[in-house]
């Protein structure tokens, strides 16, 4: 067998073990068993990390985005998570839970981003803070935006975390990403 059937082969095979198709041709990340082939970056400050933890989620298995500016916030993520992505000619909307830390005080925010195949870099969803939570407790919330100008672009993807003041309890968790 060639090199080139080879790479073949094992690419298709990557991309379908890292996503899930519906039968409605979705694509799914539910972080069930990893990061699902997402890529992870921060700014190298002391506390920015991501982590995959399988003790919260739905299903479980999510995201945790942290990071801190330690009371000064720099305005930029410290945090993310990113993902080159194909998008269908007929996709019409990105969609996603997001939960923040659960301590009284918490204010993680969370932006999306898209980079199209022009290396244009558009804000889905700007610099937005969650509900607090209880303790040991998810206050998952819904988002969707809508994508369809860019659809059967190939894409990157980016969710990121960002610390907006006080530097304590600054992690947004993501899961259950869908492009439909």
């Amino acid at each position: 067998m060639s090199k080139q059937k080879l790479s073949f082969i094992f690419t298709l095979v990557f991309i379908l073990s890292c996503s899930t198709q519906s039968e409605d041709n979705s694509i799914i990340y539910n972080f069930t068993d990893g990061l699902d082939g997402w890529s992870t970056g921060t700014s190298g400050k002391q506390l920015d990390s991501i982590t995959w933890i399988d003790w919260a989620g739905e299903p479980l298995g999510c995201v945790k985005l942290d990071g801190s500016d330690f009371g000064t916030s720099d305005h930029q993520p410290n945090s993310w998570i990113y993902k080159e992505i194909i998008l269908p000619d007929d996709v019409s909307t990105l969609s996603f839970i997001t939960s923040a830390q659960n301590r009284i005080g918490a204010n993680a925010e969370l932006r999306v981003r898209l980079i199209d195949e022009n290396q244009v870099s558009t804000v889905l969803i700007d610099w937005e803070l969650a509900n607090d939570g209880l303790d040991d407790e998810f206050d998952w919330l819904n988002k969707s935006v809508s994508i369809s100008e860019f659809a059967g672009q190939t894409v990157t993807l980016f969710f990121e975390q960002g610390d907006n003041d006080i530097g304590n309890g600054e992690q947004r968790y993501i899961d259950k990403i869908e492009i439909k």
